[in-house]
């Protein structure tokens, strides 16, 4: 019996391979992202401390060079959480973008898969067929050779 080939098989791998490619692309931009919003949050804590920090030294004299020091840092930590933000959305859009790449990656696949599902129940099919026609021809070779004989 012959065996079934898919001449698009090299295809069919390459597009296995892109959509691995793609999932380890965007599995890269989830971890970014997670990894960025855990900075974020960090930095939100930290900001918090030190807040508690400086209004308990409200009751304490401080220098204005103290004073400005303490303005700078607060500016600081906000600045950083200003663009940790901002930086946050653009990861999050990236993780998106690389999200519909890999989906459309998987569908390239999934088409080649089924072309190959379906060309190989066709050869089936017609293999069946013909072992069907052949079994018939020898039923009825067979119901010739017995009807001669008598």
């Amino acid at each position: 019996m012959k065996k079934f080939k898919f001449r698009l098989e090299a295809l069919l791998k390459i597009k296995a391979y892109r959509e691995k490619q793609r999932q380890k692309e965007h599995a890269a931009a989830v971890s970014n992202e997670l990894s960025q919003a855990r900075r974020l949050d960090e930095l939100i804590i930290h900001r918090n401390d030190v807040v508690s920090l400086q209004s308990e030294m409200v009751g304490k004299t401080l220098s204005p060079n103290q004073l400005m020091t303490y303005a700078r840092y607060m500016m600081k930590l906000r600045k950083d959480g200003v663009v940790g933000g901002e930086l946050l959305k653009v990861l999050g859009k990236e993780t998106e973008r690389r999200r519909v790449v890999l989906a459309q990656a998987a569908t390239e696949r999934k088409v080649y898969e089924q072309l190959k599902e379906n060309q190989e129940r066709e050869f089936l099919e017609i293999i069946e067929k013909t072992e069907r026609k052949e079994s018939d021809e020898l039923a009825i070779d067979n119901f010739r050779l017995r009807r001669g004989s008598r």
